[in-house]
């Protein structure tokens, strides 16, 4: 990995040749560097409150979860990646409510390989390998009030590993729809958006204006409550 250290005297953990995140963090100052998208989930998290945070990256979303529900709440994240988790933990070492593990979510425990991209985000799952893969339901988390799903077309996976602890919690859920990594699991985004309509939930796409269509694109997911 490597350190650099931002403007404001903090040093952040980015993995190198990265042409995506860890090169727009270092550009904007801040790990949280997604100012567009981020603002907007605060009103879903509260302080004291339980974020689950799929697909972690190097803690980009992680960091800003633990600011919205302070050292009182918990934040869960949870990075397949063994080169981005190195960065995860670096990155969150003394922030005292985030635990972080080298795990995958998925619908069963196994493992998996991590196929590398110069765009780190990118990175994605392959069959052979040995990173460890478990259902969100097998940690009986108690409480969860949102979940963060990105995991490069592992999503349906992930859904149906936490069936429970969504039917238990009713979190608000942020869900990237990314047709081209969904295919290349077997997977379309119809897989995504049953399950959402068998829990009961309303999504849209996280910026109001703009449709759930497209190649690529992040839902808001709100629990519908008529169907609790």
């Amino acid at each position: 990995m490597t350190i650099t250290t931002l403007p404001s005297g903090k040093t952040i953990a980015t993995i190198p040749g990265d042409t995506h995140i860890g090169k727009w963090a270092i550009e904007a100052g801040r790990l949280d560097h997604d100012q567009n998208t981020l603002p907007l989930l605060r009103p879903y998290i509260p302080q004291g409150g339980t974020v689950i945070d799929i697909g972690a990256y190097i803690g980009d979303h992680t960091v800003f979860y633990a600011s919205c529900t302070g050292d009182m709440g918990n934040v869960f994240a949870f990075e397949p990646n063994p080169e981005a988790f190195e960065c995860l933990r670096y990155n969150t070492a003394d922030i005292a409510c985030v635990s972080a593990y080298n795990v995958g979510a998925s619908d069963s425990t196994h493992t998996i390989g991590i196929s590398p991209s110069s765009n780190g985000g990118a990175s994605h799952a392959i069959p052979e390998g040995e990173v460890p893969c478990i259902p969100i339901d097998e940690l009986h988390i108690e409480r969860c009030d949102f979940i963060k799903l990105d995991c490069e077309g592992m999503e349906p996976r992930a859904m149906a590993g936490m069936a429970n602890t969504v039917a238990r919690c009713r979190p608000v859920m942020l869900i990237e729809v990314n047709e081209a990594a969904l295919l290349r699991q077997g997977f379309s985004p119809e897989h995504i958006f049953r399950h959402l309509r068998e829990w009961g939930y309303i999504c849209r796409n996280i910026y109001a204006t703009q449709p759930m269509t497209g190649a690529q694109f992040d839902i808001l997911c709100i629990p519908d409550a008529t169907t609790r």
